[in-house]
């Protein structure tokens, strides 16, 4: 029901994405350099004081007052001008910078402490660019955006005053220019916002494809599909490039407008001034003020348009990263009183759930004896890991409880309730790096060799580790794939022997594996993991005479339970699936 009422809320939110307060939401969330941001503004803004000096002091030459005193003051102004804005410069960067590292830490995070259920509407790989581009690219935006926009209305309002000194009249001029610029910031605006998050789901999209791609290249060349990829991977990258041609047409039509203006604001200034200047109403020094004050102000009103712009389009570069840090997040669960765990029985009560669209599980009520070993056995799509996911918590029941003992698991602490399974599923769980690093992942304790070399021995790996020149500290290629399947399984078995965990989870560990494969990965498992409590979900069911209790799933609900012997005379579809099983490998053979 959270994970329910989450996505309707992201489906609304959709609608009105790019509004402001959205995006303050983001940036109360981004916590970034706000010193240093403010800094580089204050220090931006004496850049633009002494700016608005220059076009007086310059004027004064133009009139022709030659005077060492005001040739070193216009002098002494660029100078201080060029200074400024290099500082400015370093101080933004710096400021960039060290927001950029928080903003990522923060989105890496959020990803990882995330609730399972968001990450079944947002493909993971395809929120990658979320901490590389979308990070840079809404900081770089966010930070420009500040430290040019208020130093840019200072000017403004400075250097109107001062022209408003020479004459009100020519201060009055300078409006013209006004309903021009917002007429093109609203709606250059609003095509640059959704320009810009169209790129950004561009980009996360090619990233997507092409990690998936990249670990499955092994099918693109089995099936000798090449050609068809490279045509798919074009497809994709055009998608990218048809979003980034609408910011080329942005742009374009930014440079034609900039023209128009310059060309407009240039001639109102000569032909106005030259008016008042002849009705004597001005002179000549503040002709010529106003008349360097007017591409000043007009490049300060066009920057003032190009931040609003800015504006919108970072609100486009951050909708993504809010959608991914206003996730539900796991995290509050840590603060929930500790109880202690005790290895009792595990009790299903009525539960219920589903993924959206028709439900996994429907009413369960089941009781895993604690000490034992209970398989799940079904069709495909039966709710079998299902129940594997509610009882190790990546999702909760949408109705009923799961209990240890008479404990709800929701009320133990999330964090240090999970410390209490060990799980070894299909795809082994390996990351890249060290056998060590392998062996060691996730445990924080120190643990010397002698440990090491315990636990690969019971698990079958310790004669293939010590054939290595480095043993222990021999490196492993990305994902595993410099390791079989069953060496893959007996280093992640090895590690939960390590971790030696109350309740142990299999789910398929041996479905990838050759018959002699999974029969050795099979006995090394259930006598290493002897009298701890053992729940496995398998589609094979040639050990189940051994198993203390067989759970039959069908639809989402409990068949049956019972033994193989009961379950044989008692379920239909049990024996059905035993005879199905024993004839295949019959056939197989």
């Amino acid at each position: 029901m959270e994970g329910e009422n989450y996505m309707k809320n992201m489906n609304k939110k959709e609608k009105t994405a790019g509004d402001w307060m959205q995006f303050f939401r983001f940036l109360k969330k981004a916590k970034m350099s706000w010193i240093l941001i403010i800094f580089a503004t204050a220090v931006s803004m004496v850049n633009s004081e002494m700016v608005t000096r220059i076009p007086s002091a310059t004027a004064s030459i133009y009139s022709g007052d030659f005077s060492s005193k005001v040739i070193i003051k216009v002098i002494t102004l660029y100078v201080i001008t060029l200074i400024v804005s290099a500082l400015v410069s370093v101080i933004s960067m710096y400021a960039q910078g060290r927001s950029v590292r928080k903003l990522r830490g923060i989105v890496w995070k959020k990803m990882i402490n995330s609730k399972t259920y968001f990450y079944k509407e947002n493909d993971p790989e395809n929120l990658l660019s979320a901490i590389t581009n979308d990070s840079l690219m809404t900081v770089s935006s966010v930070v420009g955006f500040i430290v040019g926009v208020i130093p840019c209305i200072y000017y403004l309002v400075r250097a109107f005053m001062t022209v408003n000194q020479y004459s009100i009249k020519l201060m009055l001029s300078l409006f013209i220019m006004v309903p021009i610029y917002i007429i093109y910031a609203f709606f250059v605006g609003r095509w640059q916002y959704r320009t810009n998050l169209r790129i950004q789901t561009r980009i996360g999209g090619l990233t997507g494809y092409l990690v998936e791609r990249l670990r499955n290249l092994n099918l693109i060349k089995a099936y000798s599909n090449e050609k068809e990829e490279e045509k798919n991977g074009d497809k994709t990258a055009l998608e990218l490039y048809h979003a980034k041609l609408q910011s080329a047409y942005i742009n374009a039509s930014s440079v034609g407008y900039i023209l128009l203006t310059d060309v407009i604001a240039t001639v109102c200034a000569v032909i106005w001034g030259a008016l008042l200047l002849r009705k004597g109403e001005i002179d000549v020094k503040a002709w010529m003020a106003f008349f360097l004050f007017v591409p000043t102000i007009n490049g300060q009103m066009r920057a003032l348009v190009q931040q609003w712009l800015s504006a919108k389009g970072m609100q486009g570069y951050a909708a993504r990263l809010e959608n991914i840090l206003n996730a539900p997040d796991e995290e509050v669960e840590f603060e929930n009183t500790n109880v202690p765990f005790e290895n009792e029985d595990i009790s299903f009560k009525d539960v219920s759930f589903s993924y959206g669209e028709g439900a996994a599980l429907s009413n369960i009520n089941l009781t895993i004896p604690k000490g034992k070993v209970t398989a799940i056995v079904g069709l495909c799509g039966s709710g079998k890991t299902t129940l594997l996911n509610m009882l190790e918590r990546l999702y909760d029941p949408e109705a009923g409880t799961i209990e240890i003992g008479k404990t709800d698991i929701k009320n133990f602490n999330i964090s240090e309730y999970r410390e209490h399974f060990a799980y070894i599923q299909q795809d082994s769980g390996v990351f890249s790096g060290s056998i060590r690093e392998i062996l060691t992942y996730g445990i924080t304790r120190s643990v010397i060799d002698a440990e090491l070399v315990e636990v690969t021995k019971k698990a079958g790996i310790f004669e293939y580790i010590s054939s290595q020149t480095n043993g222990f500290d021999t490196n492993i290629s990305l994902w595993g794939e410099s390791l079989s399947g069953g060496q893959r399984q007996k280093l992640v078995i090895a590690r939960e022997l390590l971790k030696n965990k109350d309740i142990i989870l299999l789910d398929e560990p041996t479905s990838a594996l050759d018959v002699a494969a999974a029969r050795e990965i099979q006995n090394i498992l259930f006598n290493q993991f002897n009298k701890k409590t053992i729940i496995t979900v398998t589609h094979d069911l040639s050990l189940m005479a051994s198993v203390d209790q067989i759970v039959v799933m069908n639809n989402g609900k409990v068949e049956a339970c019972g033994t193989h012997d009961e379950l044989m005379d008692k379920c239909s579809l049990y024996h059905e699936l035993v005879d199905e099983q024993s004839y295949l490998e019959v056939y197989e053979a």
